[in-house]
């Protein structure tokens, strides 16, 4: 009994001096992407010429809908993460051409090659799940998107996690398609006079959850 009181003594003390290790140190991204759910497609169809004409970072990516979302869903999680977490996050080319990169810019490589190739102490990857709700039919068109953040933390010695972190946010009725579900993602969409819960703000809720959830382990 007293080994195993001694044991998990040692394992709560080294959980907590990790914890706070991250204070003021570098992260690395070595993965990131973006899963858009097909019942979230089928319901924001009726935007497609919208979505074909918004101006984007990637003109020349298939995947429009991904492209307006892609880059700032990441550029909006990386400030908050650093000021609430009081960490550096490293630029998403660090690597240089020891990576590989995807389609929009962002590595994409293994916790294992990240340790060969950089001199992190903190490695991360990030997954977005953006999906819908099933429907009923409607008189117009509705959708009912909830979002879901999917983060894991590697240190510089395994090649397990040592943090998992998650976060989410649904809208809590189903909303109307319209360009005004992508305020914050698309420059020319007239802001509203009043809040609107839209895509964006669903977001920052989803990292507001994701933030809590981890200070409050």
């Amino acid at each position: 009994m007293n080994k195993f009181i001694l044991l998990a003594s040692v394992l709560f003390l080294s959980l907590n001096s990790l914890a706070q290790n991250i204070t003021n140190k570098q992260f690395v991204l070595i993965d990131y992407n973006l899963d858009i759910s097909d019942e979230f497609r089928e319901q924001a169809e009726t935007l497609h010429d919208f979505f074909q004409s918004a101006e984007v970072h990637n003109e020349d990516a298939e995947d429009r809908l991904k492209a307006i979302l892609v880059h700032d869903l990441y550029y909006k999680l990386k400030p908050r993460l650093e000021k609430n977490l009081e960490i550096s996050i490293l630029p998403v080319n660090f690597f240089m051409q020891k990576a590989d990169y995807d389609e929009f810019g962002y590595p994409d490589m293994g916790i294992g090659k990240a340790q060969r190739k950089g001199d992190s102490p903190f490695y991360f990857n990030v997954l977005v799940t953006l999906n819908s709700k099933e429907l009923e039919e409607n008189s117009e068109p509705l959708v009912h998107p909830h979002f879901a953040i999917d983060m894991k933390v590697f240190n510089d010695e395994g090649i397990l996690p040592v943090y998992k972190w998650h976060g989410e946010k649904g809208a809590s009725d189903p909303l109307p398609v319209s360009k005004n579900l992508f305020k914050g993602f698309v420059n020319d969409i007239p802001q509203a006079e009043e809040a609107e819960t839209n895509l964006s703000f669903l977001y920052d809720k989803a990292i507001l959850d994701l933030i809590n959830n981890h200070l409050n382990e």
